[in-house]
């Protein structure tokens, strides 16, 4: 994003509740998000950890537009929107680099 020279700015959670931390230096980005709860299949709240659904909604905010050239790869959850979305991006080279990660959605296939 900084190479994009895009404003940006990143949260510890939520952006919507109050206690939610902002920053738009990487490094403390790297220090808020709580990045082991990133990858955890479950993040509700928890009697021991009231706030783990609050910080599993960290977000990374793009002001205006995102230009497609400093995306990777677009994630879907299923071969269905797989080609939905190669339809869309047919003349982009995105197109060719969807991948499906139907465990990255949360609800999704997981009960």
């Amino acid at each position: 994003m900084i190479d994009a020279s895009s404003t940006w700015v990143a949260t510890d959670g939520n952006a919507a509740t109050a206690t939610t931390e902002f920053t738009a230096d990487l490094q403390d980005m790297a220090r808020m998000v709580d990045w082991p709860l990133m990858s955890a299949e479950r993040w509700n709240s928890t009697p021991d950890d009231l706030d783990r659904q609050r910080r599993r909604q960290a977000e990374f905010l793009v002001y205006g537009e995102l230009p497609l050239t400093v995306i990777r790869w677009v994630a879907v959850q299923s071969n269905e929107l797989a080609s939905q979305v190669g339809k869309l991006l047919m003349d982009h080279a995105l197109g060719q680099r969807i991948i499906v990660r139907p465990g990255w959605y949360y609800g999704y296939e997981r009960r």
